[in-house]
Order: C-alpha cells, then sequence, then structure tokens
C-alpha cells in the first residue's frame, strides 16, 4: 500500500528509520527538519517542504521505481541526498530555498532537474542517468552567488541538457559533463570561475559572462562547439583540447587571454575577437576552413594552421598590433593576413598554399619575417618603419607583387634569398633611403621594378627573366651580378 506521512502543520523534527510502499509522499512543516534512513516506493516518491521556513533534511538511500520530485522550502540549512535512484525522472526544487544541497550518488532512468535558489550551492558526487531518454538540468538562475561542485560524472541520455547561472561570483567544477543530446551551458549572467575536465556532447554551447574565466582539458562534439564570450569584460579561457565533428565558433571581448593546445573541427573554425585586448595562444589549429580575427592589440601565435579550405587571420583592426606568430600555415585555399596599425612583429616560418597568400601589412610599422612561402601567387604590402625579410618565397604557379609605396619609409631593408615565380612586380615609393636585397630570382616572364620617387637602392645577386624593366627615381643605387 502507499505510505502519507503529513506533518504540515508539526514544528518539531522527523527521525524515521525506513519507510517503504507503493507510493511514499511526505509532507513537512514550517521547521523542515527531516531524517530518513531509507526510502524504498514501488512507484512514486513526493517529498514536500514547500512549507518549511528552513530545510535540514538527510535521505539517506532512496529508491524509487517511477518518478521522483523533492521540493525544498524557504529559507537556510542543508539537504543532503545520500545515494538515490529513480526508474522515472527525479527533480529536486530549491528554487524558494536557500540551502546547502549535497547529493552523494544520483541515478535515474529520466531526466534529472536540479533546482537552486539564490544561495546556489550544490554538490554531488556523481549524478549518472542510466536511460537512453535522459537528460540533464541544472537551473541556478536565481542563484546571486555559486557554488557548485559536480563531482565525479554527469553522464546522461540522448535528451538535451543545460546548465543555467545567474548573476554574482563564485565556482563552477565539474569533472566529467558526457551526453548524447546536446549540451547547453547558460552563464552570460555570471561572473564566477569555470573549471570542467571534460565536456562532451552532440553538439555543446557555452555562453560566458563579464568575467569570462572557463577551463577545460576536454571538448568534444559530435555536432558543432559555440563559446560565446561577446558580454566578457575580462577573460581567461584555458581550453587545452577542443575537438568538434560541425563548425566551431569562439567570440571574445573585453581583455581577453586564451590558451589552447588542440583545436580540430571537421568543419570551419572561426575565432573573433574584434575590439578585444586579446592575447591568443594556439598550438595547433586543424579545420576546413580558418577564420581568426584578432582585436585591438592583434597579439596571437600558433606552432601550426591546417586547413583544407582558406585560412584568414585579420588584425586589420588592431591599433597596438603586438605581432603575430605562426610557426606553420598549410592550406589547399588561399591564405590571407591582413594587418592594422602596430610595430610588433610578424613571425611566419611557412606557409603553403595550393591558392593564393596575400600579406597585406601596408598599416603596419613592425619587422615581418618570413621564412618559406609557396603559393600559386602571392602579393605582399608593407608599411612604414620595418624591415622585411623571406628566405624562400616560391610560385607554384601565378605572379609574384611586392609593394613597399610608402613614402615615409626611410632606412628599412627588404631581403629575399631566393624568389621564383611566373612573373615579378615590385612597386616601391621610399622617397629616402630603403634597400632590396635578392640573392636569387628565376622569373619565368617579366621582372618589372617600378620604383618612381624611389630613391633607395637594388641589389640583385642572380637574376634570370624573360624581360627586365626597371623604373627608379633620381637617386638610385642597383647592383647585380
Amino acid at each position: 500500500k502507499g505510505i502519507t506521512i503529513d506533518a504540515a502543520k508539526f514544528g518539531g523534527s522527523m527521525d524515521l528509520g525506513g519507510v517503504s510502499g507503493s507510493g511514499v509522499t511526505i509532507s513537512l512543516g514550517t521547521v523542515g527538519n527531516l531524517s530518513v534512513s531509507s526510502i524504498a516506493s514501488t512507484t512514486t516518491f513526493t517529498l514536500d517542504g514547500a512549507a518549511a521556513a528552513s530545510s535540514n533534511a538527510t535521505l539517506s538511500q532512496l529508491d524509487v521505481s517511477a518518478n521522483a520530485a523533492l521540493t525544498l522550502g524557504s529559507g537556510a540549512g542543508a539537504f543532503t541526498l545520500g545515494s538515490a535512484s529513480a526508474a522515472g525522472t527525479f527533480t529536486l526544487d530549491g528554487s524558494n530555498s536557500n540551502a546547502a544541497i549535497s547529493i552523494a550518488k544520483l541515478s535515474a532512468s529520466g531526466t534529472v532537474s536540479l533546482v537552486t535558489g539564490e544561495n546556489g550551492t550544490i554538490s554531488a558526487g556523481a549524478v549518472v542517468i542510466t536511460g537512453t531518454n535522459g537528460g540533464f538540468t541544472l537551473d541556478a538562475s536565481n542563484a546571486t552567488s555559486i557554488a557548485v561542485n559536480l563531482g565525479a560524472a554527469v553522464s546522461v541520455g540522448n535528451v538535451d541538457s543545460t546548465i543555467s547561472i545567474g548573476s554574482g561570483a563564485g565556482t563552477f567544477s565539474a569533472a566529467v559533463l558526457a551526453g548524447d543530446g546536446e549540451f547547453t551551458i547558460d552563464a552570460s549572467k555570471s561572473s564566477a570561475a569555470f573549471d570542467i575536465a571534460s565536456i562532451s556532447a552532440s553538439g555543446i554551447t557555452v555562453t560566458l559572462g563579464g568575467a569570462g574565466n572557463f577551463s577545460s582539458n576536454i571538448i568534444s562534439s559530435g555536432k558543432g562547439f559555440t563559446l560565446d564570450g561577446s558580454s566578457m569584460a575580462s577573460a581567461d579561457l584555458d581550453l587545452k583540447g577542443i575537438s568538434a565533428s560541425g563548425g566551431m565558433s569562439i567570440t571574445l571581448a573585453g581583455s581577453a587571454t586564451m590558451s589552447s593546445l588542440e583545436v580540430n573541427s571537421l568543419s570551419n573554425f572561426t575565432l573573433s575577437a574584434a575590439g578585444a585586448a586579446e592575447d591568443i595562444d594556439i598550438t595547433n589549429i586543424s579545420a576546413s576552413g580558418v577564420s581568426i580575427t584578432l582585436g585591438l592589440q592583434g597579439d596571437f601565435s600558433a606552432s601550426s594552421i591546417a586547413a583544407s579550405d582558406t585560412v584568414t587571420i585579420d588584425a586589420s583592426g588592431s591599433t597596438t598590433a603586438q605581432g603575430i606568430t605562426v610557426g606553420r600555415i598549410s592550406a589547399s585555399g588561399a591564405v590571407s593576413i591582413t594587418m592594422g596599425a602596430g610595430s610588433g612583429t610578424i613571425s611566419l616560418n611557412t606557409a603553403g598554399s595550393n591558392a593564393g597568400f596575400t600579406l597585406d601589412a601596408s598599416r603596419f610599422d613592425g619587422e615581418i619575417d618570413a621564412r618559406d612561402i609557396s603559393a600559386s601567387g602571392a602579393t605582399i604590402s608593407l608599411g612604414t618603419g620595418g624591415d622585411f625579410s623571406a628566405s624562400t618565397i616560391q610560385m607554384q604557379a601565378g605572379s609574384f607583387t611586392l609593394n613597399a609605396r610608402s613614402t615615409d619609409a626611410s632606412g628599412e631593408v627588404i631581403n629575399i634569398t631566393q624568389l621564383s615565380a611566373d612573373d615579378v612586380t615590385m612597386n616601391m615609393g621610399s622617397k629616402s633611403d630603403l634597400s632590396a636585397n635578392i640573392a636569387s630570382a628565376h622569373v619565368g616572364g617579366d621582372f618589372l621594378f617600378s620604383g618612381v620617387g624611389y630613391n633607395g637602392g637594388l641589389d640583385i645577386t642572380d637574376l634570370s627573366a624573360s624581360g627586365v624593366t626597371i623604373t627608379t627615381g633620381a637617386a638610385f643605387n642597383y647592383s647585380a651580378e
């Protein structure tokens, strides 16, 4: 038979040993003090503590053959659940409570829903959804501060899962968040720090608030991954490994620091830090297409960028460009790098493209060092105040164009060790002392040096071309062997 314990008018404490029945319902009074060793229900279980002005309840063992629903009252206190299992759904509603919630172990065939109040304090050793039709919901949207520790694992079925965090500071930690459905973390109002060792789901969306402190060792998505930090005033992102079968999008704002060891997407990877004061370091990037938009500082480094389509690095919005350092770029499509203002450095070890290569540094005043560039056509445009050097510039097909048209340049040096292309055009514009040095240039077509008003020097050790045209200013030094 069913068991009903109605203590709604009772103002004392209840200490129960074992309770079992075909359906168990317990209603608490204004005090809400309850201790139960074990509860076993062959159907549903209901704990109604909504009337309690404070909640100090301990349920050591809970076994339910259907749905379980627990409601906490207002006020402070503590709610402790030892081990709980439900053959249906499990719902803990603490939306009106300021009690601290502690769960040692919880499993359910259906969805688990945990709702906190303003206190936002909850810890769980392991929350496991055993059914394929289960999901996980943590609603702390009313919390003004949080202290969430989800412990060992949250493992759910194919129902989408959601974590919602309210305003204020605090901490959120979890060892494993895993689901066959999509996982959404909405912390858009929060200033808490998030540390999640591993997240895996069919799709993952993370929205961060003003503080933007988020770290994770593993992020694995069967579809896409989105991290929206557009509301961040400051950010410290440590995302060691990110992989997604779909597209990947990361948006940064404010004073943003981001580091990552591996970023792998079977679709496109998009990183936007437009308007941010950013410092971005990603060791390896692999994607179908790569698009990176930098912010005010133009500060980006990567060891390797590999794309089966295009690679775009847009730092045109930088006002104090500190520089771009990339070890290797490999792309089947075009590679484009655009710099804004600033006087940092561009260091590019190797850039290979089956299409075109474009480096627009016409507003950039820093040093540029490119070891090897290989592409089917390339255009490099230089600004004022920095030297340019390249070991090898090799066009698989097409022409090479170097634009150094700034009339304010003075004393800069252009050094190219080996240059080969169908045609070569060097557009020079300096009115002061600037020197261009080429050790070896092998041109299948025409070599054109256009320098009306150019009063610098040109030194070519070895030049072979179908035709050579050199136009210079009044003061020009030329040497060739």
